[in-house]
C-alpha cells in the first residue's frame, strides 16, 4: 500500500520502526575506547603540569615559561578532547539543553564532569600560580599576529609594521598581566613610564 495513504498513526509507526532510536548502553565505552591515547596523553600532561604548577621553584627567568609551556601543552591537549565529544554534548551546547537526546545517561554525566573539571584545573592553575600569565599571553599574543596577521600579509612594508605592532601588543599586554598578577597575589605594584632621572620604562614591585 502506497505510503501516502496510509494513516497518520501507522505512517508514523512505520517511521518510527525504519528510524529505531540509537544504541546507547555502550555509547561511553566505545567512546572512551575510540580516545583512550588522548586521555592518557591528556592525563599525563595534567599530572606532569599538577606537579611543575605546584613544586617546580620560582628561581630564574625561565621558570615561569617553563611552567606555562607544559600548563598550556596540557590545555590543548585537553581542548582537543573537548572537540572530540557530540557536538550536543559540549558544554556551550549543555547550557542550551540540560537532557540531550539520543545519548546515555552515563555518557552525559562523563562529558559534563570532564568539561569542568577541565575549567577547574586552569582556573586552579592561574589562580595558584598567576606568574604563568605573562607567558601565556605573549604566546598567545604572537600566534595570534603569525595567524591573522603574517600569514595574509607578507610584503616588506606589511611585516615592519607588523613587527613594530607586535612588539608594541606585547609590551602593553605584559603590563597588563603584571598589574593582573599583582593584584591576584596582593603585591604592589608601580609603574613608572617617564621619569626626568631615569628615561624610559620602569616597573617597580614591592612587597
Amino acid at each position: 500500500m502506497d505510503p501516502a495513504h496510509l494513516p497518520a498513526h501507522e505512517a508514523a509507526r512505520d517511521a518510527v520502526e525504519e528510524h529505531p532510536p540509537p544504541e546507547t548502553r555502550s555509547e561511553l565505552r566505545d567512546w572512551i575506547k575510540d580516545n583512550a591515547t588522548l586521555l592518557s596523553n591528556a592525563s599525563l600532561l595534567i599530572s606532569l603540569a599538577a606537579v611543575a604548577l605546584s613544586l617546580l621553584p620560582d628561581v630564574g627567568i625561565f621558570s615561569p615559561y617553563l611552567k606555562a609551556l607544559i600548563f598550556a601543552a596540557a590545555l590543548l591537549l585537553l581542548t582537543e578532547l573537548h572537540h572530540q565529544w557530540p557536538e550536543d554534548l559540549q558544554l556551550h551546547m549543555l547550557r542550551k539543553h540540560a537532557r540531550p537526546e539520543h545519548h546515555s545517561w552515563r555518557m552525559t554525566a562523563f562529558a559534563l564532569v570532564l568539561q569542568v573539571a577541565t575549567l577547574l584545573f586552569a582556573a586552579w592553575a592561574i589562580l595558584t600560580t598567576p606568574i604563568i600569565l605573562l607567558p601565556l599571553t605573549a604566546l598567545a599574543v604572537v600566534f595570534a599576529f603569525y595567524r591573522w596577521y603574517f600569514r595574509r600579509y607578507g610584503g616588506l612594508l606589511a611585516r615592519l609594521c607588523g613587527i613594530i605592532a607586535l612588539l608594541a601588543v606585547l609590551l602593553l599586554s605584559e603590563l597588563l598581566m603584571v598589574v593582573v598578577w599583582a593584584g591576584v597575589t596582593g603585591e604592589q605594584v608601580t609603574l613608572q613610564l617617564w621619569a626626568e632621572d631615569v628615561p624610559g620604562l620602569q616597573v617597580q614591585i614591592e612587597d
